[in-house]
């Protein structure tokens, strides 16, 4: 796909809070494209903010600054809209779980192990702490001006549950995406990805790669490839436990 827009799509027993937000515009061109969030109200699961996002193909463009400038800015974006509570981050990734974009500290921070989940992060690094810092359309003199920027506290990672799909698989499927060409690290690719906040990582109870939509069929069994019939992507499906009524707000 060439058109970076994200649609958000919810059932008739969701409830939006508030409406979808529009990320600061001006800092990277397509970002209010590339990315949409909003915050919502879930039968027996509470109060979530979901982010939906469609990251730039590595095809149009490739790993390098000018790839991480843009991904570490939508990462930004999203730490913005992210009010501290229950997160869900979803959408075409265009990197596998294990790509810089993903799980470096400095990026989206989506980690495989719930253990590391306890651990934050300075947005600074601790050798650049008196030098002028650029951010969102500002230069602050040194890190002590950006003690009250909601952006600039602790960072917190997130929970990647995508990872269980990296394992051999005999059957299908066995990734969102399928590729087959000589630079493709492995032929079925798992580009598409729901990250979780750490509050909401022993709530996840599966995550699913679907490769039917009722009796319609997703992979070409025969070839083993897709059928592009919904698009050239299989769609991804998370299924968290229920709150118990006594914690409901």
């Amino acid at each position: 796909m060439t058109d970076p827009r994200v649609v958000m799509l919810v059932s008739r027993d969701v409830r939006i809070k508030t409406p979808a937000a529009i990320f600061i515009p001006g800092v990277l061109r397509d970002a209010a494209e590339r990315m949409v969030g909003a915050e919502v109200h879930v039968p027996h699961v509470g109060d979530l903010q979901i982010v939906g996002v469609h990251f730039p193909d590595k095809r149009n463009l490739p790993e390098g600054p000018p790839r991480e400038r843009v991904v570490g800015t939508l990462s930004d974006q999203m730490r913005f809209f992210w009010s501290g509570g229950p997160l869900i981050v979803l959408g075409d990734f265009n990197a596998h779980p294990f790509d810089r974009e993903i799980a470096l500290r400095t990026m989206l921070w989506a980690t495989r192990d719930r253990l590391e989940l306890v651990e934050e992060r300075d947005p600074i690094p601790r050798e650049d702490a008196g030098m002028p810092i650029f951010h969102q359309g500002q230069t602050y003199a040194s890190r002590d001006d950006l003690k009250t920027v909601k952006s600039f506290q602790k960072l917190k990672p997130l929970y990647n549950p995508m990872w269980r799909w990296l394992g051999e698989r005999h059957a299908h499927p066995r990734g969102t995406y399928y590729r087959k060409h000589d630079d493709s690290i492995v032929t079925w690719q798992c580009l598409d990805q729901i990250l979780v906040s750490p509050d909401l990582a022993e709530r996840v109870e599966r995550v699913d790669i679907l490769d039917r939509l009722g009796p319609q069929l997703l992979i070409d069994p025969k070839r083993a490839t897709m059928t592009d019939i919904y698009g050239d992507h299989l769609p991804v499906e998370l299924t968290l436990k229920e709150r118990t009524e006594e914690v409901l707000p």
